[in-house]
C-alpha cells in the first residue's frame, strides 16, 4: 500500500470539492470511456515507471481507492483527467522519495504488524518508519489548486496544462494533445494569460 499521507480533513483548500456521489459520477464517466480510460493507464504507466515496487495498475487502483474514501479531495471543475493525475502524480512522487530515503534491500524481508510464527522466510525483519506529515506538501499543493483553479471549466486549457507538467512543448505537446498547430498557439497564449495573471513577475522561457 502506498503510504502518501492524506490531505488534512478540514484543510481549506482553495478550491471546492465534488460531493461523494458526485466524485462516483465522475469515476465512472472516466473509467466507462474507452478512450479516457487507456490515456488513464498511460499517464499511471508513466509515473510509476522507475519507482521500485509500484506499476501503473497500482497507482491507479490506489488513486480510486483515495478517491471514493474521500482521502483525496476532487477538485470542482477540473478535468477528469487532470484531477487524477494529479493524484497519481502525488502518490508516485512520494514513494520514490520513500525509495531514495529508504531504498528497498530485497535480501530484507519488510515486517508487518502480523507475526508468523511458522514463517520459512529466514531473512532478518526491519520495520520502516515515515516522517512525512500531511503539512509536507502543503505549500506545492495550494500553488497547484490555485493553478487549477486558474483554468478550471476551460477543457483545453486543463489538458494542456496536464501536457505541459509532463514536459511537453511545442509540437511535441500538439502531437499528444492531436490538435494542430493553430489551435495549439491559441491555448498556449491563453494560458500563458492565465499563469500571468496569477504570478506578473513570471518570466516565459
Amino acid at each position: 500500500m502506498i503510504e502518501e499521507p492524506d490531505e488534512p480533513l478540514g484543510q481549506d483548500t482553495g478550491y471546492e470539492r465534488l460531493q461523494a456521489e458526485d466524485v462516483d459520477k465522475e469515476i465512472r464517466a472516466l473509467l466507462g470511456s474507452p478512450a479516457d480510460f487507456v490515456r488513464l493507464r498511460s499517464i499511471a504507466s508513466t509515473l510509476a515507471a522507475g519507482v521500485t515496487g509500484l506499476t501503473g495498475d497500482d497507482l491507479l487502483n490506489e488513486a480510486v481507492v483515495r478517491f471514493y474514501e474521500g482521502r483525496r479531495a476532487w477538485p470542482r471543475g477540473v478535468h477528469p483527467l487532470v484531477v487524477f493525475k494529479s493524484a497519481m502524480h502525488s502518490l508516485a512522487s512520494d514513494m520514490r522519495k520513500r525509495n531514495v530515503l529508504n531504498p528497498v534491500d530485497e535480501t530484507v524481508a519488510l515486517a508487518t504488524a502480523e507475526v508468523d510464527e511458522d514463517s520459512t522466510d529466514t531473512r532478518r525483519k526491519v520495520h520502516g518508519a515515515s516522517t512525512l506529515t500531511p503539512e509536507d506538501d502543503l505549500s506545492g499543493k495550494e500553488q497547484l489548486a490555485a493553478v487549477y483553479a486558474a483554468v478550471a471549466g476551460d477543457e483545453e486549457l486543463e489538458l494542456l496544462l496536464m501536457v505541459w507538467a509532463d514536459r511537453l512543448r511545442g509540437d511535441e505537446a500538439a502531437k499528444e494533445l492531436d490538435w494542430d498547430k493553430k489551435k495549439y498557439e491559441a491555448a498556449r497564449k491563453r494560458l500563458n494569460r492565465r499563469l500571468d495573471a496569477l504570478d506578473p513577475d513570471r518570466r516565459l522561457k
